[in-house]
């Protein structure tokens, strides 16, 4: 199987559990919702939604450079990493991004400091596989011209995700979430 295909295939299965995973805990807990926002006030959820919005583009914009622009035989960075690492970060940030919802609304639910600690582990390890595909795209090289403008997209894209990721949820979410 190419290595293109697993990384589609990586997009789709993750991007469906995170997708529902995120329905699921919606739409089963609908009294829990503003609880999963923890100390954050609804003026800052106003700001916080639309930029979900806008890391959501930034995700695919990305996923669709490294998926279909990317020669992935010719990708590297950092020296010796491939595209195979990068599909390795991508399963490892929606993997644990499909297990946020479910742990919050346990916290939420049992209260008990060990699933909050649990789900704020999550977000920072999220975090850091949002930082390192950030990194492997920032680093890369790549032989071909015709990629470079697709690649500052795809840094302009990945980054508006990691504020999401690293400084909305990683730090200022983990922060303000306090069920107890």
């Amino acid at each position: 199987m190419q290595l293109s295909t697993v990384f589609f295939l990586v997009n789709l299965i993750g991007g469906i559990l995170v997708l529902s995973s995120y329905a699921w805990g919606l739409w089963s807990f609908p009294f829990h919702r503003h609880l999963i926002w923890g100390d954050i006030g609804v003026s800052t959820q106003k700001f916080i939604v639309p930029f979900m919005f806008l890391a959501a583009i930034g995700y695919i914009v990305s996923a669709y450079w490294f998926w279909k622009i990317i020669p992935p035989n010719d990708f590297k960075f950092a020296g010796n990493f491939d595209y195979g690492t990068i599909i390795l970060f991508f399963s490892m940030f929606l993997g644990l991004s499909s297990l946020w919802m479910p742990m919050a609304i346990q916290s939420v639910i049992s209260n008990n400091p060990l699933w909050i600690a649990l789900t704020k582990v999550i977000l920072f390890f999220v975090a850091i596989c949002s930082l390192l595909i950030l990194f492997g795209i920032f680093n890369s090289s790549t032989l071909d011209n015709q990629i470079l403008p697709g690649k500052y997209f795809s840094l302009i894209g990945w980054f508006f995700l990691c504020v999401q990721t690293v400084i909305f949820d990683g730090i200022f979410w983990s922060l303000k979430f306090n069920p107890h």
